[in-house]
């Protein structure tokens, strides 16, 4: 039996556990100890490096076109949560005005991707929660994210009594 070739992959600025599958003939990626193509189980050993890919040297915002292309797309709404952008939110007691921030669905961290396509228009809320985390779905996110956002519409009764606690 050879001993399986192992090395931590490095795609940009992120290390990813890389090993070769005899089995499958071919490199996966080692996930929680087991190996991506067929899931046997894997000890990656090694402390080597091997750059697959080089790190960008600029992150950059989609053009002016593809902005408004995006937006129209989603109907000027946040890919996330859904909420128009410019319409307000209450966040940790605090009321926010929605903007627009552009999120790089596979983050630019992984593969220094800023191609139009991999550009969606989020909220400072959602793209803040989302960070670095890369997805299988745009559901898959979704779901994410919202579950951890506790911003929320804002509501008359709650304005009118923010108000009178200010006053008093």
């Amino acid at each position: 039996m050879t001993t399986p070739r192992r090395h931590y992959a490095l795609y940009g600025n992120v290390v990813i556990p890389r090993e070769y599958c005899p089995s499958c003939r071919q490199w996966a990626l080692v996930i929680q100890g087991r190996l991506a193509c067929c899931s046997d189980t894997t000890d990656l050993g090694s402390r080597r490096m091997k750059r697959m890919s080089e790190a960008a040297d600029v992150r950059r915002q989609p053009t002016e076109e593809e902005k408004r292309q995006i937006l129209e797309a989603q109907e000027n709404r946040c890919l996330y949560c859904q909420r128009l952008f410019g319409s307000a939110a209450i966040r940790k007691e605090k009321l926010l005005w929605l903007k627009v921030t552009w999120d790089h669905l596979v983050p630019f961290s992984y593969g220094q991707n800023n191609n139009g396509y991999n550009f969606a228009a989020s909220c400072q809320i959602c793209n803040g929660l989302k960070g670095s985390l890369m997805f299988a779905t745009i559901d898959e996110a979704r779901t994410y994210v919202i579950s951890l956002s506790d911003a929320r519409e804002p509501t008359e009764t709650g304005q009118s009594s923010e108000r009178d606690l200010n006053d008093g």
